[in-house]
């Protein structure tokens, strides 16, 4: 049976279902596709004057403690401190988050992939090559999911705990993954999901990482906020971390 923790969220008791197949690489460089909305392609790493307006009012007023990012059409925004390097679209392409022949692939044949992706690190330009999310600088990546009409129907809560990385996937190749914390559920609304944390560690290297995860039943996205670095650093910045999760945003009509 869940119970309520202070902040209102529920404890949710272990159990499994379904596991959603993404075409996301999960562990070191993770590649999303790219965006397949009107057809445009477009992926916001950072937000415009209008669209920054709307993030500061959606996310409690302007701060100049903090940088806005998301994106008004899919009704996702969340902030990080202010001076966090924001990759733009040309590094999200050249480090293939975007734009590779395999998101375009998923987008023509319909597959469950991300139509946005965003990525802020605690850090410089120089700091953006590499394993991001097994490096020593906290990262996060901000992502909205197109969900296959048949992977949808197989949608539960339990399904988002290992949605994005791939948990089920890692352990099947040997990696170790502990969690930091028992997975909650999250209610917002009409919004349903999860936050987790995990630690994993494998031959190439381990991380550890929170995220939320949450989902509007009747729709066909997944809106996801994850926030993460090697174990050590994550062990040290995991305040920071915790709470530029808790900033995440949506605001969504279904």
């Amino acid at each position: 049976m869940p119970h309520k923790k202070s902040d209102g969220t529920l404890i949710r008791p272990g159990h499994r279902s379904r596991n959603i197949k993404v075409q996301v690489n999960p562990v070191a460089q993770v590649r999303p596709g790219r965006r397949g909305r009107r057809g445009s392609g477009r992926t916001a790493a950072g937000a415009t004057a209008a669209v920054a307006a709307v993030l500061a009012l959606a996310l409690g007023g302007c701060s100049s403690s903090a940088t806005y990012l998301g994106d008004s059409g899919y009704g996702f925004y969340y902030k990080v401190p202010a001076g966090w390097y924001v990759a733009s679209e040309p590094v999200l392409k050249r480090l293939q988050f975007v734009g590779t022949p395999a998101a375009a692939t998923a987008a023509q044949e319909g597959l469950t992939r991300p139509v946005y992706v965003s990525l802020a690190l605690d850090g410089t330009a120089n700091d953006i090559e590499g394993p991001l999310l097994q490096g020593g600088r906290p990262v996060v990546l901000g992502y909205v999911f197109s969900i296959n009409p048949s992977d949808a129907q197989n949608f539960s809560l339990a399904s988002l705990e290992s949605f994005y990385p791939d948990i089920q996937s890692a352990r099947s190749q040997g990696a170790s993954v502990k969690q930091i914390f028992p997975p909650r559920y999250v209610f917002r609304g009409q919004l349903r999901g999860t936050r987790v944390g995990y630690f994993e560690s494998s031959p190439q290297g381990d991380m550890g990482y929170q995220e939320i995860a949450v989902m509007d039943p009747p729709s066909d996205k997944v809106w996801l906020l994850f926030g993460g670095c090697s174990i050590s650093c994550y062990q040290s910045h995991s305040s920071q971390i915790s709470k530029i999760i808790d900033t995440l945003r949506v605001i969504y009509h279904g």
